[in-house]
Formats: structure tokens, sequence, C-alpha cells
């Protein structure tokens, strides 16, 4: 199987994998939340939170690989969900969070299911079915939540107190 760009091979393998990158996605959202609170943007680190939270939620409930493999193979350099380091800034509001979010569960969404297209085994498939359901339902969330943040206002990057290199220390 290819379609996460690394050979799974099994359907434990499968599972295995996309339990480990939800752990660490919950993870990496959390930092981002810590980071947040650190930049004085507290709504957005609460946002980070409440992703970091729903991702945990969604990574326990996948189902637990029986036997899983000895060496879990990566989905690359970055977890497909929150790879885009880019796309942060310390200004930006909570609905950029959750649009974030929801391009990279996009990704993910589109990794199992081009896994699932490839595979001959039918246990196979149907544990990528079952992955995909719920990883459409994940994104039903996270959609659901940006839409119901206020969209960014014009020139939230603009920063009205910016540093202050003229002060003496």
């Amino acid at each position: 199987m290819t379609g996460l760009g690394v050979a799974v091979g099994s359907a434990a393998g499968l599972l295995a994998v996309v339990r480990r990158q939800a752990e660490e996605t919950a993870d990496r959202y959390a930092d981002l939340a810590d980071a947040f609170v650190v930049s004085n943007n507290p709504d957005t680190a609460a946002a980070f939170r409440e992703l970091a939270e729903s991702g945990r939620h969604h990574a326990a409930g996948l189902p637990v690989a029986a036997a899983v493999p000895a060496r879990l193979p990566a989905w690359g350099d970055d977890s497909p969900e929150i790879a885009d380091a880019d796309a942060v800034h310390y200004l930006m509001p909570p609905w950029h969070a959750f649009d974030l979010a929801q391009r990279h569960e996009a990704r993910v969404l589109a990794r199992i299911e081009a896994e699932a297209a490839g595979a001959p085994d039918p246990d196979f498939r149907a544990v990528a079915a079952d992955l995909a359901r719920r990883q459409r339902e994940r994104l039903a969330s996270v959609l659901a939540r940006r839409d119901a943040a206020p969209p960014p206002p014009p020139g939230w990057w603009e920063d009205p107190d910016g540093p202050n290199w003229d002060s003496e220390f």
C-alpha cells in the first residue's frame, strides 16, 4: 500500500499509523496552544486547546491494532494535519486555527482514501473505510467549529502595539 507515501502493508499497520498520527497531532495542537498563551492571544490558545482535546478524544476512539508492527512507517517529515507551520501567525484569530485544522484533516482523509483504493485485501479495505468514515466525521466537526467562529477582520495581522526598539534596558 502506498497511499500514505509509505508501505503500510497491513490493517494493523494502518490502524497503528493513523492512531499514532492522531496522538501526535493532539500534542502539537497543545504545543500551539501554549505558544499562543505566551503570545498573549488567549482566544486562539483556547481554540488550539480545544483542537488538542478533541484530537485526543479522536485518537482514543480509534481502534487499537491487534498486532502492531515492530516498526511503524512514518507519515513523512511532518504529521499531515499540522505540517503547514507558515500558516501560523501570533495574531491569528481562532477562525484560522480551525481553518488550519480542517485543511489538514482533509489531507489525512485523502491519504486514508488513497490507501483504501489501492488495497487488494478486503480486511484492509474495511479498516481503511472505517478510518475514512471516522475522519469524515472529524473533518465535519472541525468545519462546523470553524464556521461557528467569527471570520477574521480585515487587517487582523497588523500589530497596533509593535516592538519598541528604542527602549533602554
